[in-house]
C-alpha cells in the first residue's frame, strides 16, 4: 500500500504517504489549535471523517519539525461554600421563620 521506495532503500517519508490533504489538516490542528495527537486524532474524524493513527500524527509532527504542546495546568477544583454565615448556628427561631 506504501508508495515509497522498496524495501531496504529507505523510506520517501511518512509525509508523503499520508498524503498532503491529511498533512495539512494535522499541521492545522497543532498550531492553530494546540491539539496533542489524542485530540487532533478525534478532531479528524468528528469533523472531517479521516481515520489516522496516533502514531502517525506523532510521526508527521516530527517530521514536520512542528513545536511540542505546552501542557495544561489543571485547576484546582473550587471550595464547597458549606456556610454562609460567619458562625453555623447563629440563627434564632425569628430569623428561620421570618425569612
Amino acid at each position: 500500500m506504501s508508495t515509497g521506495a522498496a524495501w531496504g532503500e529507505g523510506s520517501a517519508g511518512i509525509v508523503d504517504e499520508v498524503g498532503s490533504r491529511r498533512t495539512d489538516l494535522i499541521r492545522h490542528a497543532r498550531l492553530d489549535f494546540s491539539y496533542g495527537s489524542t485530540r487532533t486524532q478525534l478532531w479528524l474524524w468528528r469533523v472531517h471523517r479521516l481515520r489516522v493513527s496516533q502514531t502517525t500524527i506523532q510521526r508527521v509532527v516530527q517530521e514536520l519539525g512542528l513545536p511540542r504542546v505546552k501542557p495544561v495546568r489543571k485547576r484546582r477544583p473550587r471550595q464547597l461554600k458549606l456556610f454562609e454565615r460567619e458562625r453555623p448556628g447563629t440563627a434564632s427561631i425569628r430569623q428561620v421563620l421570618d425569612g
